[in-house]
């Protein structure tokens, strides 16, 4: 392919994971190391100029005797694989130019929306279809290439919290169409690696008092109640606390999809930069 054309075909770029390129199904090799690297960091503010003197603090500890000579380099690397035009030299520094849907990052995004959206219209089947597509299209830890850099940290850290809330709305929208069973040994796992994430809890409550095991969701408040004053020395917030007068009193409200959608609270924001 000649460096002076774009990738032909359908192309998706994926960082959210492992940095990948794929053009019509087919995976791309990127240029290793530095290379690899100035790609994932243009790819965490795509369509944005950043400026060479950034890139050249992201990329060296230790600056080259002509580091504008080295990022001309492993810019032309770049081109050679991804056509000329997708690296575009602007004022003083350099964009990578993607198309709608061709960025995973901006799918997630856009499928997360919907899946808020759904939430909003009370619509249990497309919050768990919405949600559930989105989630699976995590491969792993983002910008992964960028680890050592606190440049995708935010971003790292924004899309992070955006899919623990979309892990919230799937097990939600699971409990309110009916397969509470199912939910229970993940939300159990989740609250292993998530310990003080309340709502995981309460979803664990909700769906062990559908499945009339009342008394092991009371005690998972009981649980809380120590932990959270133990490490903490605070006590559950609201949402927990109703759920747990709800399922003292055998409430019949539990059973309802307004207790799921109470249980998710208000819509998180992180699908918004």
């Amino acid at each position: 392919m000649s460096p002076n054309t774009l990738l032909e075909g359908e192309v998706q770029f994926h960082v959210l994971g492992d940095l990948a390129v794929i053009v019509n199904g087919v995976e791309v090799p990127v240029p290793a190391q530095k290379p690899r690297k100035l790609l994932s960091i243009l790819l965490s503010r795509a369509g944005q100029s950043v400026p060479v003197a950034l890139l050249s603090d992201i990329l060296w500890t230790e600056q080259p005797k002509n580091p504008r000579k080295a990022m001309q380099v492993y810019v032309f690397r770049l081109r050679h694989v991804l056509g000329y035009d997708r690296i575009q030299q602007r004022g003083e520094g350099y964009a990578v130019v993607t198309y709608p849907d061709e960025l995973d990052v901006h799918r997630f995004e856009a499928l997360a929306k919907q899946a808020l959206n759904a939430k909003h219209r009370r619509d249990m089947k497309d919050l768990a279809r919405y949600s559930a597509e989105a989630l699976d299209m995590w491969r792993g830890r983002p910008y992964v290439d960028l680890a050592e850099s606190a440049v995708a940290a935010h971003e790292v850290s924004r899309l992070e919290e955006l899919r623990t809330s979309l892990l919230e709305l799937r097990i939600g929208a699971d409990i309110g169409l009916g397969n509470h069973f199912e939910t229970i040994p993940e939300l159990r796992s989740l609250i292993m690696r998530f310990p003080f994430h309340e709502r995981f809890r309460t979803l664990l409550m909700l769906a062990l008092y559908r499945t009339g095991r009342q008394g092991e969701a009371l005690e998972v408040f009981r649980e809380t109640v120590v932990l959270l004053d133990r490490e903490l020395g605070i006590l559950p917030g609201q949402e927990m606390s109703t759920m747990h007068t709800r399922i003292l009193q055998s409430d019949p409200f539990p059973m309802s999809a307004d207790a799921v959608l109470e249980c998710l609270g208000e819509a998180h924001q992180a699908a918004h930069r």
